[in-house]
């Protein structure tokens, strides 16, 4: 049963990305900037925790691969996102809940908002593109809410050290990234 589990995540994982790419998207595809803007301002958030981090791809050790999996809160569905090592770990150890002398590079950025009279809000899994996906880290700070680009890894370690919520646009969670 892992066995089959393992390459059937495997399977959709291989297959999402690809499948991206196919899907007919009025939001992104649209020229048209104020029509775009209302139409994304319609998307629904789905609050997410992470289930895990680990290690992906094959024997091969410099390849360097790991899957953050995201699940819904109150659903099934989840959501596989490839990261980088440094980032997995930093995960790995905030899922742990390792507690350290000095501050790693996420709880330090979140002290650094705070001295500066802001605060993150919240973290969102915004879109997928040409297999990457992309998030956004909300600021709340003295002249009101800021958007910053960031990649998922980065946001979603940021949103833990913060005790932030983490939430992604439901229209990512499609059949094929179903589990």
């Amino acid at each position: 049963v892992g066995a089959v589990n393992a390459r059937l995540h495997q399977a959709r994982a291989a297959l999402a990305p690809r499948l991206a790419q196919i899907i007919d998207n009025p939001i992104t595809d649209n020229p048209e900037g104020p029509v775009m803007a209302a139409a994304a301002d319609l998307r629904e958030w789905i609050d997410v925790s992470v289930t895990e981090v680990r290690r992906a791809g094959g024997a091969d050790i410099s390849q360097n691969n790991y899957i953050m999996m995201l699940k819904e809160r109150d659903g099934e569905r989840r959501l596989p996102i490839w990261i980088g090592p440094a980032e997995a770990t930093a995960l790995a150890l905030a899922l742990e809940s390792a507690e350290f002398p000095r501050p790693f590079t996420y709880k330090l950025t979140t002290s650094l908002l705070e001295a500066a009279g802001s605060r993150l809000t919240e973290v969102r899994i915004t879109r997928l593109t040409d297999s990457v996906f992309y998030a956004a880290v909300i600021v709340q700070g003295p002249d009101g809410p800021q958007e910053v680009d960031s990649r998922p890894s980065d946001a979603v370690n940021l949103a833990l050290a913060a005790a932030a919520p983490i939430r992604a646009d439901s229209q990512l969670f499609s059949d094929a990234l179903a589990s």
